[in-house]
């Protein structure tokens, strides 16, 4: 279910059917080559992609046939990026790309941010926040690229990898649509 009313996001609830997909899905893409978790942010993953799968009505979504990008919509080729968060999001908060997926073919990304009701409870996530999307080309002109070790001082996260971050806020913010996609099928 969407929550349209949310001034500044897209909040989709997950239903049972769509942590099933998702939960299959994680489970049988395993460990990826560079994940920088290994293979724990797949669950996070696949419930940002079905999220924006179920909102932009009539795309497709093809994760596990191209590592390229996630969904087709017309014919823009959407990578979804999706990082965990305890709670809402706030502008302040990276849109992150790590520099070793800029070869990646795709048209624009769309950020989300996926949440559960209990803190830190990774298994069970409950709420996707679809914050936004920008195009390829743009993001990587507005992106700052940190290097592996470097610490950003206004969260004090150490990139494990190289990585390019802009904030939510410099995101173009999603379309208000309520045309959806029932089914994950």
């Amino acid at each position: 279910m969407f929550n349209f009313e949310d001034e500044k996001y897209i909040a989709y609830t997950l239903t049972t059917e769509d942590l099933e997909i998702c939960r299959e899905k994680a489970k049988a893409m395993g460990e990826l080559k560079n994940s920088i978790i290994q293979g724990r942010g797949n669950l996070t993953g696949f419930c940002g992609e079905i999220a924006v799968y179920r909102y932009l009505a009539g795309s497709q979504w093809v994760s596990g046939e191209s590592y390229d990008y996630d969904i087709i919509y017309g014919q823009t080729k959407i990578d979804v990026k999706s990082k965990w968060c305890n709670g809402y999001p706030e502008e302040n908060f990276d849109c992150s790309i790590a520099a070793i997926n800029t070869r990646q073919k795709c048209d624009s990304y769309i950020f989300c941010r996926v949440t559960s009701e209990k803190a830190k409870d990774y298994d069970n996530p409950s709420t996707v926040y679809i914050l936004g999307h920008m195009n390829k080309i743009k993001y990587f002109e507005n992106a700052r690229l940190w290097k592996e070790g470097e610490c950003d001082a206004t969260n004090n996260h150490v990139f494990t990898v190289n990585t390019y971050n802009c904030k939510i806020r410099d995101i173009f913010p999603m379309p208000r649509k309520k045309t959806l996609v029932t089914s994950a099928e």
